[in-house]
């Protein structure tokens, strides 16, 4: 038996996931883009309605004790209005994401605008607009 991630030990043989194939510009694609509102209370409907219950998306004084100057929306409540989004841009009015292969890389403040670029062969990504940094980000206001 050979040892997994953090000391488990793996029964069977390895295997493989189906993966697609790394995408390559072979062709122009077209694109689609929208934005997508996120509201100041979103975060608090997406946990109770989840019921994912995490306080450094709700809690001022938790996201501050864990070094956050704002609060954050849930990665998987982004995920969920961005292919949302996607599916409204290319699915002709069906839902055609089937499936989805990504990374989180920025935390989304509330309030804040999500841009979604959706590619005609697939592809999307999703982007606060250009030029918000870390530093124009809504802090929380002095009472």
């Amino acid at each position: 038996m050979a040892a997994g991630l953090l000391g488990v030990p793996l029964v069977g043989e390895p295997r493989f996931i189906d993966r697609p194939a790394p995408w390559s510009p072979v062709e122009e694609t077209k694109v689609h883009h929208s934005t997508v509102a996120i509201g100041e209370q979103d975060a608090h409907r997406y946990t109770e309605c989840a019921r994912i219950w995490n306080p450094i998306h709700t809690e001022w004084d938790a996201a501050a004790a864990a070094g956050l100057p704002f609060l954050l929306l849930h990665g998987t409540a982004t995920l969920a209005k961005a292919v949302s989004a996607v599916d409204d841009l290319i699915g002709d009015g069906r839902r055609r994401v089937a499936r989805v292969t990504g990374r989180f890389a920025a935390p989304v403040p509330m309030p804040c605008a999500l841009m979604i670029s959706a590619h005609s062969d697939g592809r999307f990504d999703v982007r606060l607009p250009d030029g918000q940094a870390d530093h124009q980000w809504p802090r929380r206001m002095a009472p």
